[in-house]
């Protein structure tokens, strides 16, 4: 087997050729294939040819996701070739696993029902994780947005409603891809939960500049993604923050706002990204779309074209 310290060497190598995140992970997936191998108790050099089909099976016995697994089992894969540039000796052969297909994430909207089950479950979250995490569906922010915005992205507008009265809302100042700035308005929910939480659990916290600080400058994009899963379990279904993205748009577009509006907020660049890509529609809607626009072809003898 090779010495432990080959492992930093292989860190320091893939830093060189990959970015910086890839070389992270392949480093952790080469530890633990390593620390997986040393209880076989076989030389590396003769390792069996299905070992990687044994460590693949592992992994999936220790319900790891098969994108998880193949990711690492990518890392594994140019350590084994780097090892080999090193040696005199050609390595094993392995045979390469076969995995079963990953599940597809659910991209779909979130229904009412599930939305509420979910708000459920976001209250027993602890802060700031609760607000953060129920803001997600008021937003439509991305996971890295909502966990880096500013205090000081806030701010109040009085609106204009159709009817000739006023409202009074919250919006976001948001930096997104790219470094773009844009403004995305809360939902009510959201806004009632934001300013409770400034009220309440927020207002304790003054030493940081961060809107939902974390044990060292805000909380993690990666510890916001979790508490959705946790959140999730439950019900067994596979929703992601990106469906709640989802979710936000698809309702406002459904409530009457333009796609055009649309994109600015989600920090799209083109329109046919949130068409293609966000907007989700079924039967029903198409045809009531139609039909509140009329839902004739000929128009009634004597009405003025």
């Amino acid at each position: 087997m090779p010495a432990p310290n080959n492992i930093e060497a292989f860190s320091r190598y893939i830093t060189t050729t990959r970015s910086g995140a890839t070389a992270r992970r392949y480093a952790i997936a080469v530890r633990m294939f390593l620390t997986w191998y040393e209880a076989i108790g076989v030389p590396f050099s003769a390792a069996p040819r299905n070992t990687l089909v044994n460590y693949a099976t592992s992994m999936l016995e220790a319900h790891y996701q098969t994108s998880t697994i193949r990711s690492h089992l990518a890392g594994v894969a140019r350590y084994l070739r780097w090892v080999e540039s090193k040696s005199e000796i050609p390595l094993t052969v392995f045979i390469t696993p076969d995995l079963p297909s990953p599940k597809r994430r659910v991209k779909d909207i979130l229904p009412p029902d599930t939305l509420r089950g979910y708000f459920n479950g976001v209250a027993d979250l602890d802060e700031p994780m609760r607000t953060a995490a129920l803001l997600l569906p008021c937003s439509g922010l991305r996971c890295g947005e909502m966990v880096s915005l500013p205090l000081a992205c806030m701010s109040r507008r009085a609106v204009k409603l159709e009817d000739g009265t006023t409202k009074d809302v919250l919006t976001l100042r948001v930096t997104g891809k790219g470094g773009h700035e844009r403004t995305v308005p809360l939902l009510d929910e959201g806004a009632t939960a934001l300013v409770k939480y400034l009220k309440g659990w927020r207002r304790n916290h003054t030493n940081t500049k961060w809107l939902f600080p974390g044990q060292s400058g805000h909380i993690a994009t990666r510890t916001l993604r979790k508490a959705v899963q946790r959140v999730r379990r439950p019900s067994g279904l596979l929703y992601t923050p990106h469906s709640m993205r989802r979710t936000y748009l698809t309702t406002l577009f459904k409530q009457g706002v333009s796609p055009t509006v649309l994109t600015k907020i989600a920090g799209h660049g083109d329109v046919q990204v949130l068409i293609n890509h966000y907007l989700q529609l079924d039967s029903d809607d198409l045809a009531g779309a139609v039909h509140a626009a009329g839902g004739k072809l000929l128009k009634p003898k004597g009405t003025a074209t």
